[in-house]
């Protein structure tokens, strides 16, 4: 898992992970293509602000298993896959609002007897 520690600019960060994705995809390992895309953000936001705060957490070696990435245009949504809210979370966002209205009826009726 790789994180900030500080908050980042939104165009430096997706240089950044665009370049890490990229040296994934040329079989590097995580840590090993963080350092690269680091330094190639370095070159381009000489800043440490830009590229310093990005960790990475966990096995640095090559990803196990499947090595096919992904690059996807984060400026074209509909490239981004199961963008659209499943249907769990349709139900919870429902039964939420339901809860809020038998409350708000509830409170309504509780102050209109006294």
């Amino acid at each position: 898992m790789i994180a900030s520690l500080w908050n980042v600019d939104d165009e430096a960060t997706a240089f950044l992970m665009e370049r890490f994705y990229i040296y994934l995809k040329a079989d590097m390992g995580k840590g090993e293509a963080l350092r690269q895309a680091q330094m190639d953000t370095r070159e381009q936001y000489p800043s440490p602000y830009y590229w310093a705060a990005f960790v990475l957490t966990g096995d640095p070696g090559e990803i196990a298993g499947d090595k096919s990435v992904e690059i996807i245009d984060t400026k074209n949504p509909t490239q981004i896959p199961n963008s659209s809210p499943t249907r769990s979370s349709t139900c919870a966002v429902g039964l939420i609002i339901i809860l809020m209205i038998f409350t708000i009826v509830w409170l309504f009726k509780k102050h209109m007897v006294v």
